[in-house]
């Protein structure tokens, strides 16, 4: 019998195929378009949207349309992380990248249609959730400036403070969206929605510097991906800054605020019991 979660994924993954369809002039492009958001993956931030969503009593068909958009404006930045200009990994969740399967040049084209694909999957609700728009063109910015750094802070010195901040653009902005979305369809006030984006940015934060550790003591077979990458190509980091044990400290820490905040404020119990289930588990090695 499939649990909760399995049950949203499943929903969410028929939703997303249907959504991904291609002109039927265009039929041969579709297994390029849909590639990447289809080979796996847990859904955490359409899954984290819905559970939400749940706690604040939101129709969950409502919040198809930015779940969808989330996580095919996710799979689109994937795509382009792994090219060999900038992250360069053959592997993404265990399978190869994009541009390993077509090429350099199809991979940059099938990302930017599916940049624009997560905007057309909001227009549904626009008219009626002008501050949803808001919220995810301020996601998507963030998101690309937060890429920007971190290509940026390759090549020179920064500050805990400046990972930091790149952290919370570059993984907390999708995070912040996922959770600031259900309270806007719920009809919160302003500053709870607010209060709910921030707490997604710090969650984002805390799973980046999982993500960190995991690039240091994961194994190929965990990851689905190249471990070991971030130290070759000199990324800033803050487990290169600041050591591991502090990290996973660090990260704890933040996490465990979040959790408070949802629970405490929000009474949003369900999501709180759905992110420690998915808490990463991490050993040094």
């Amino acid at each position: 019998m499939m649990n909760e979660v399995d049950e949203k994924k499943l929903w969410f993954d028929k939703k997303l195929q249907m959504f991904l369809e291609t002109p039927e002039d265009l039929s041969w492009a579709r297994s390029m378009v849909i590639y990447t958001p289809s080979i796996g993956g847990k859904r955490f931030r359409p899954v984290l949207m819905l559970t939400l969503g749940e706690d604040l009593g939101v129709d969950k068909e409502s919040l198809i349309w930015p779940a969808m958009a989330v996580e095919i404006l996710h799979a689109a930045s994937l795509i382009h992380d792994d090219l060999p200009a900038i992250d360069d990994d053959d592997y993404r969740r265990g399978k190869l990248s994009c541009h390993k399967v077509f090429g350099e040049g199809k991979a940059i084209v099938v990302g930017d249609i599916l940049f624009f694909k997560a905007f057309e999957a909001l227009v549904p609700l626009t008219r009626e959730f002008p501050g949803l728009n808001t919220l995810f063109v301020e996601a998507a910015l963030n998101l690309g400036y937060g890429e920007l750094s971190d290509i940026d802070f390759e090549s020179r010195e920064v500050t805990l403070d400046e990972i930091l901040k790149m952290y919370e653009r570059k993984t907390g902005a999708l995070l912040g969206f996922c959770l600031s979305a259900p309270g806007e369809l719920a009809g919160l006030e302003h500053i709870e929605v607010e209060k709910l984006k921030k707490c997604g940015q710090e969650l984002g934060i805390a799973y980046q510097i999982y993500d960190d550790v995991k690039d240091v003591v994961g194994s190929f077979e965990e990851l689905g991906k190249t471990p070991g990458k971030d130290e070759k190509q000199g990324k800033k980091t803050i487990p290169s800054i600041i050591g591991i044990d502090e990290a996973m400290k660090m990260g704890d820490e933040i996490f465990e605020r979040v959790m408070k905040t949802l629970g405490e404020e929000f009474s949003a119990w369900k999501t709180v019991n759905f992110l420690r289930s998915m808490r990463p588990t991490l050993k040094k090695k």
